[in-house]
């Protein structure tokens, strides 16, 4: 129900405003890479190899899951 509303509510939104019709497609396009890079950017900040193979193995398991 508030699943329903809450698209609902952003979809009534769409060809409104062009800032927000931008936004939406470049984050709809983009914000994988982003994620990508920060989760790269926080493993390789970790000193030693085993924090990094650590952190990292999270990472792989949580974008596989």
């Amino acid at each position: 129900m508030l699943d329903e509303k809450l698209f609902l509510l952003i979809n009534g939104l769409a060809g409104k405003s062009q800032v927000l019709d931008f936004i939406g497609i470049f984050s709809a396009s983009y914000i994988g890479y982003f994620l990508l890079i920060a989760a790269l950017a926080a493993v390789f900040s970790f000193p030693g190899w085993k924090q990094r193979i650590y952190y990292s193995s999270q990472v792989v398991l949580t974008v596989i899951l």
